[in-house]
């Protein structure tokens, strides 16, 4: 076997062996193709789920996707640990430093939520003094119910399942495979296809909006991930964009923007 491909499988042997102390056999390591291939799959699957969740309702319709959405990616992560003996390293779910997670969401997250913010308040309120005629903000409701349902929603179950597939396994297969600058670009751009599909029937500007929006986004959680390999500080950063957005929403609907 030539050094070329030893490289280009998912785990080396030395790697395997600190799982569990115990050496696997070498057709049990799994190769960064195939890999990278169930991962392309998983996300043509999220991107089916998205699809049937705006096309067809039924009841209960949403825990069912949302299940579907979550289950599947979890249940690829649990067959490469256990089958293949991967990491959860490798998923950005191994040995996390939390205190150095909380100051680098500090230090990064909190300047990008508000540069983020400044750019679209100035975007929107040019197009708005240009009298384009449209409304960017949905009005928001705060009474509880709406505030606990866009916590549980937005803050907590979607950064869940996105970050699991498109930084946890998407973007690690393609940084295996391709190096960490074409995996930030291809992952991010995978991401923004996935929310673009939310607004295909939505007006073309919006939809613009959305598509450059949602690839910053997606190229900022795809950076995270490489520099700390950690997947619940990029559900954190995902989760405060959201806050970002419906704060924005509530500001800009009551101005009437």
């Amino acid at each position: 076997m030539t050094q070329n491909s030893t490289d280009e499988k998912f785990g080396a042997e030395d790697e395997a062996e600190t799982i569990s102390g115990d050496r696997v056999e070498p057709g049990e390591v799994i190769d960064n193709r195939l890999y990278l291939t169930f991962a392309a799959m998983l996300v043509l699957f999220d991107f089916l789920l998205v699809w049937l969740s705006v096309a067809f309702w039924f009841p209960y319709s949403g825990s069912v996707y949302s299940t579907l959405r979550v289950g599947v990616p979890a249940a690829f992560i649990i067959l490469l640990n256990t089958k293949y003996l991967a990491p959860l390293d490798r998923f950005g779910l191994g040995k996390i430093d939390w205190a150095e997670d909380f100051k680098f969401l500090l230090r990064l997250g909190i300047p990008i939520a508000v540069a983020m913010a400044s750019v679209m308040l100035i975007f929107v309120g040019a197009l708005s003094y240009l009298d384009i005629g449209m409304k960017f903000f949905a009005p928001r409701d705060l009474s509880f119910g709406s505030l606990q349902s866009f916590l549980i929603g937005s803050v907590i179950w979607a950064p869940f399942m996105e970050e699991l597939l498109y930084r946890g396994i998407l973007f690690t297969s393609l940084k295996k495979f391709a190096g960490a600058s074409k995996a930030i670009f291809i992952s991010a751009l995978a991401f923004v296809l996935l929310h673009v599909i939310f607004f295909v029937y939505g007006d073309i500007a919006f939809v613009g909006i959305e598509f450059v929006s949602h690839f910053a986004g997606g190229l900022i959680l795809a950076y995270v991930m490489d520099k700390r390999n950690s997947l619940p500080l990029c559900m954190a950063f995902h989760g405060l964009g959201n806050v970002t957005i419906f704060a924005l929403e509530y500001a800009g609907s009551a101005f009437g923007v």
